[in-house]
């Protein structure tokens, strides 16, 4: 697989996170969609790949933080 399809899914994943319309629930299950990315491209060890996890688990936990209560 290239890092073009990983730039494609990470782009899905961010914009799954970032969307609006999230409560609380959508939580675990964006977890888990981070989980599946990170299983999918856990053999490329690139750079690239370390960015995007980082990325991804920062976007969740802030934006879980300004939505916590």
């Amino acid at each position: 697989m290239t890092t073009n399809n990983m730039t494609k899914d990470y782009e899905f994943v961010i914009k799954a996170i970032r969307n609006k319309d999230n409560s609380r629930y959508h939580f675990p299950a964006l977890k888990n969609l981070i989980s599946f990315f990170a299983l999918k491209w856990n053999s490329d060890k690139s750079k690239r790949y370390e960015v995007y996890l980082q990325s991804l688990n920062n976007n969740l936990n802030t934006i879980y933080q300004v939505n916590k209560y």
